[in-house]
């Protein structure tokens, strides 16, 4: 038995030594329309841990222009705040969304094009949520004829030692 102890150990071993599975990637792209009292205001976050959450919680973007209200430079946004399905946050400054466009309600955790309003009446953007799927990570062939080989080396010497010879 204690000879089969190093299957063990070469199992550990392929365990430790797998790639962890992430999560989906997930892009949010938000652009303004040119007719927009937005018009020129991006930004991108791309998260790698999933869908986003709604919450007071400020996220750097990953990519960003300035904000740009009525054609004048208010300076880069710093951080985007998804706060519900009815608003959304640049830099602190909230504004309720107009979905009427959206034909349908906003959902973070939902991958779509989405018509909207950062600020009310203010002119349509479109905010984009792609979801990008993880590829699987694949066991490496050696280690799958490893572990088979040495399966098989086991089995035969632990059926061999319950056999008795012919009389």
């Amino acid at each position: 038995m204690r000879k089969a102890l190093w299957v063990v150990a070469v199992l550990l071993f392929a365990a430790i030594g797998a790639p962890a599975a992430h999560a989906d990637t997930i892009t949010y792209t938000y652009v303004a329309d040119g007719s927009s009292d937005l018009a020129g205001t991006t930004f991108t976050i791309v998260s790698t841990g999933g869908f986003l959450s709604y919450g007071a919680t400020s996220i750097a973007p990953t990519t960003a222009s300035d904000v740009f209200y009525d054609g004048a430079d208010n300076g880069p946004i710093t951080g985007v705040q998804f706060m519900s399905s009815t608003e959304i946050c640049l830099d602190l400054s909230c504004g309720s969304l107009d979905l009427a466009g959206g034909g349908g309600s906003y959902a973070i955790g939902t991958p779509g094009v989405y018509t909207l309003d950062i600020i009310t009446g203010g002119g349509p953007g479109t905010l984009t949520i792609t979801d990008t799927p993880s590829a699987t990570p694949e066991p490496a062939p050696v280690v799958l004829m490893t572990l088979g080989v040495g399966l098989v080396f086991v089995m035969r010497k632990t059926l061999g030692q319950g056999l008795h010879p012919a009389s």
